[in-house]
């Protein structure tokens, strides 16, 4: 199997230059292996995911740039990867990954929100004892945490209709 390692004389680099919103794969060989580069680009808003951009340029050197649109900057997560191809028997080669953030404040913490959420829900369980009502109770406040956090879309009106499910389902189990 033939790894990235084992091409010799290749560099390559991958940058985000905040004024201008752009980021850039550059990959410059000495061999004929090296058939074009890529990069692509994926956006995190609101708990999705969205590539936006992807594009490859042939060549043993060269170089791939995009410019981040204004409108897409605010509260979102951007993530690229840059890749070459080659003619080997193995062709994508992921090279760089670089990660840029315009999320402020506590939506920061989107990455350990599922973390949070289960440590939560395992408290409340833990707390109001192993049954029914505190397992839903557990749930829907893990849920609230992770659509908080943006890590799962969630509309408000998804999470107000679980939220009176839920209610409902407790009224009936202690009616039982």
């Amino acid at each position: 199997m033939t790894s990235f390692n084992e091409i010799p004389g290749v560099d390559t680099g991958l940058t985000f230059v905040n004024a201008t919103r752009t980021f850039s794969y550059t990959w410059t060989s000495d061999s004929n292996i090296i058939s074009d580069g890529c990069l692509s680009v994926t956006r995190r808003f609101q708990g999705a995911r969205t590539q936006i951009f992807s594009d490859c340029n042939p060549g043993n050197t060269g170089s791939v740039i995009y410019t981040v649109p204004v409108e897409l900057v605010n509260d979102s997560t951007f993530f690229a990867q840059g890749v070459l191809r080659t003619n080997t028997q193995f062709s994508d080669y992921a090279t760089n990954n670089i990660e840029v953030s315009f999320v402020d404040g506590l939506f920061q913490l989107s990455a350990v929100a599922p973390f949070l959420a289960l440590i939560v829900f395992v408290a409340l369980v833990l707390f109001f004892g192993i049954s029914g009502p505190a397992l839903i109770v557990g749930a829907l406040v893990a849920l609230l945490i992770t659509s908080t956090f943006l890590f799962v879309s969630i509309s408000w009106g998804v999470m107000s209709s679980l939220l009176i499910l839920g209610g409902i389902i407790l009224y009936r189990l202690r009616t039982q």
